[in-house]
């Protein structure tokens, strides 16, 4: 490196309002304007000895406590007319907390924005609605977990910044909550897991009840009717099987057997369907529930680095 590049890599920033405009590309160092006359005269730009010192206080004014070095061609002494001016700055640890505090904030809204849709309208006797709000708190919990981590590191990295204080003191408090309510959230999804199971079972097992007295009531139907029009309205009257002109052109002898054997296969498939209803079984809420106490474990964790001396 020559003399002139260790001078320049010596340089630090200064203080003074940001007048930078990026890309920062090196001007040539002869160029060429009309003079009044028409004649062409040669102007000398700044130096890069003059101009590094200019754009390292600029730099500081908008990150202070950085440190800019010169690297590249102009720094080796090689630099032609066209060659931009490479600069390698390094930020304080400090300078990153403020971003990362509106990171942070960030993820909370989208917490919040994303658990807000998916409860809304709000049914607090619903046990749908209950469902839903216990899944949606667990699956968006994730951004609201590296939201709070986020924050911490900010406080971390800015210990006396009193606005990352107050945002530190305030989630904590609300961690806390957030952690009981996910206490309350474990039972809650229980208990309405039981019973959305119950309620959906029982209406199951109603539209098989009715299914079945609908066909007691279509064979004593078709076993004390005397014609076969009587077979047919007593048929549409309950909803049964439809017959056609052929079918009702059939002896009365022939017409019941048919109409029983189509019986007989509705009885067949109602039997299908019973057996097929699984009874109401609290373990296939185990999946879930586990899912809530991982979620409820890392809650806690996080709360335990926020309630941490920083």
């Amino acid at each position: 490196m020559t003399e002139q590049a260790r001078a320049l890599d010596r340089n630090r920033i200064g203080e003074g309002p940001l007048t930078l405009t990026w890309p920062l590309v090196m001007e040539p160092q002869q160029s060429s304007c009309y003079c009044e006359t028409g004649s062409m005269e040669a102007t000398t730009a700044p130096s890069i000895e003059t101009r590094l010192p200019l754009l390292a206080a600029a730099i500081g004014a908008h990150i202070p406590g950085a440190q800019v070095r010169l690297f590249g061609s102009s720094a080796r002494g090689n630099a032609s007319s066209v060659s931009d001016i490479d600069l390698l700055i390094t930020v304080p640890d400090i300078w990153l907390a403020p971003g990362l505090s509106v990171m942070a904030l960030v993820l909370f809204v989208l917490f919040a924005t994303l658990v807000a849709g998916a409860v809304w309208p709000v049914q607090l006797l619903n046990p749908l609605w209950q469902l839903r709000l216990a899944g949606s708190l667990v699956n968006c919990a994730p951004f609201a977990l590296l939201g709070l981590a986020l924050l911490q590191i900010a406080v971390e990295l800015g210990p006396h910044d009193p606005l990352l204080q107050r945002r530190h003191r305030l989630c904590s408090q609300l961690a806390v909550i957030v952690a009981l309510g996910f206490l309350l959230l474990v039972p809650l999804q229980g208990v309405a897991g039981l019973q959305q199971s119950r309620s959906s079972t029982n209406v199951e097992s109603s539209r098989i009840t009715g299914a079945e007295r609908r066909l007691v009531a279509l064979r004593q139907a078709v076993a004390t009717a005397s014609s076969n029009d009587e077979i047919n309205q007593r048929l549409q009257r309950l909803q049964g099987p439809v017959l056609g002109p052929a079918d009702i052109a059939q002896p009365l002898p022939l017409l019941k057997p048919q109409v029983g054997a189509v019986l007989d296969q509705a009885q067949l498939q109602i039997a299908r369907e019973r057996q097929a209803t699984p009874p109401t079984n609290p373990w296939r809420l185990l999946p879930e529930l586990l899912g809530n106490g991982i979620a409820l474990l890392d809650v806690n964790v996080i709360i335990a680095l926020l309630d941490s001396p920083t």
